[in-house]
């Protein structure tokens, strides 16, 4: 038996296990098809306790945990740790984003035996049989193990051409537990295409973990699964977990429109701004596309061409324009702060960049999170040359989070003890710019006067740069975090 562990992130303080791990429900499709039984586990930390007992008693050939970077990294340690300390001769292995990125760093740590290295569909059936045989891993691509004492890195192995020769298999976890309400509290499940993005956004790991490939399920493929899932669970609406669904505009549009033959329609997606035209966007407000995604990053012009997003300030405005003629869809645009070699000049260019853009775009949700330097991406070396300091070890990344404000921003010579804080408070403050759109008659005259109040305050704050005594937004924060708390817990409830 083979154990396969995923420990949830944090969103707003908040465990949200209504996410599925996708990774994971792959890689059990590949074991399962090559006869082994696996097991899955998608846990918040506080279950981890008993999660290790109902793993020592399982008696697995092995764990595998997928782990990003950030609070992951130091929740899966944890549990690594507890499992070694049951049963060391259990082996443990890590895949996922931060160890394809960091392997060495991870196997410095005795209770990580092994890495599986970027994609794990293919590797993890070699590596099973050598775990179950002789344990020879030198000629086993995309891992890296130990022998005698020291660290070894195999070469990567190729990317999966063929994508339809896997799966997410749901029945490795209670697929209602990750059906949400969706745009107009349709039933919603997330399903992934494709793979990949041929950009080369400076702070993103996708260029080394995918190398700029994108690879995609067939229209067949992914028509098929979501019909099947469809007759199974009776969502209507689907969130398109791909890194670039339109990265080929004719197969994005072939898929939304055999889906709408069958009466599925696109909750969410995420695309580019180069896609963005009257044509296009006047395709997918016919096709019932609900909300989009779309990372702007900043107001700088000078930063844009750091990080390489290959656009304008002033192009960023112009497709704002185009989205506004589409009322009907619902907008998240996501900026970064504190970029290395960014000045506070820069950060309020990008905060008036926000202003402007709720002026111009109706529906709109901002995140203006703060600059994370992950291992592997285009920036990471530049903002140590700027002053960051690495952690030691895996634990050490336990901070690692754009919306909690914990990170100390080194690599900014300006910065302070409390310019994290300030960086947070203004993503905060910018998601209040969308509060009147979302009023409902049916609230209270007390809670619209509340976040009509909230959002002038907000606005009045971002303009003038003003963020000393934030009282209003810890009661917001406050609000928001028991409120996704109470939706998560609805969702649960409501599906079993």
């Amino acid at each position: 038996m083979i154990a396969l562990v995923n420990i949830t992130s944090k969103f707003r303080g908040v465990e949200d296990t209504t996410r599925p791990p996708s990774g994971l429900l792959y890689l059990g499709n590949s074991l399962k098809k090559a006869g082994y039984e696996v097991t899955v586990f998608h846990i918040v930390e506080n279950e981890i306790d008993e999660t290790v007992e109902k793993i020592i008693n399982l008696k697995p050939s092995y764990v595998g945990f997928s782990v990003f970077t950030g609070y992951p990294c130091y929740t899966s340690s944890i549990m690594s740790k507890k499992i070694k300390e049951r049963n060391s001769n259990i082996p443990v292995i890590w895949g996922g984003i931060h160890p394809s990125l960091t392997p060495e760093e991870c196997l410095k740590e005795k209770f990580i035996d092994l890495v599986v290295i970027g994609e794990g569909e293919e590797t993890i059936l070699e590596l099973s049989q050598e775990l179950l045989g002789n344990h020879n891993y030198e000629n086993i691509k995309g891992i890296g193990y130990k022998k005698a004492g020291a660290i070894k890195i195999n070469p990567r192995r190729e990317l999966i051409a063929n994508l339809d020769n896997y799966k997410m298999d749901w029945s490795l976890v209670n697929i209602n537990n990750y059906i949400r309400p969706g745009s107009d509290n349709e039933k919603t499940l997330c399903f992934i295409t494709s793979r990949g993005c041929p950009f080369n956004c400076g702070f993103c790991y996708n260029e080394k973990f995918n190398n700029r490939k994108c690879r995609a399920h067939s229209i067949d493929f992914v028509i098929n699964e979501v019909k099947a899932l469809k007759e199974k669970t009776g969502i209507t609406r689907i969130s398109f977990d791909d890194d670039h669904f339109m990265v080929n505009i004719k197969r994005g549009f072939s898929i939304l429109s055999e889906l709408k033959k069958i009466g599925i329609t696109c909750d969410w997606m995420e695309f580019h701004l180069d896609f963005v035209t009257n044509e296009n966007m006047e395709k997918l407000a016919d096709l019932g596309v609900k909300r989009i995604f779309f990372g702007w990053e900043s107001g700088n012009n000078r930063i844009l061409k750091l990080i390489n997003k290959h656009f304008t300030k002033e192009i960023i405005l112009d497709k704002c324009k185009i989205l506004a003629k589409f009322p009907n869809i619902n907008y998240d645009a996501s900026a970064i702060i504190g970029f290395p070699t960014e000045t506070w000049k820069d950060v309020a260019i990008t905060i008036d960049t926000a202003l402007e853009m709720a002026e111009i775009l109706p529906n709109v949700n901002f995140n203006l999170g703060t600059y994370m330097p992950y291992p592997g991406t285009p920036l990471y070396n530049l903002t140590i040359k700027e002053g960051f300091n690495p952690p030691t070890n895996v634990e050490g990344w336990k901070e690692f989070d754009m919306l909690e404000g914990k990170v100390n921003i080194d690599w900014l010579p300006w910065a302070n003890i409390k310019t994290k804080k300030i960086f947070s408070l203004i993503d905060a403050y910018a998601k209040c710019l969308d509060v009147p759109k979302k009023m409902s008659e049916k609230k209270s005259m007390f809670k619209r006067t509340g976040k009509l109040f909230l959002y002038f305050l907000a606005k009045w704050r971002l303009k003038r740069k003003f963020f000393l005594f934030p009282f209003e937004i810890y009661f917001y924060a406050l609000w928001m975090k028991k409120s996704i708390a109470r939706n998560i817990k609805k969702f649960k409830t409501s599906n079993n």
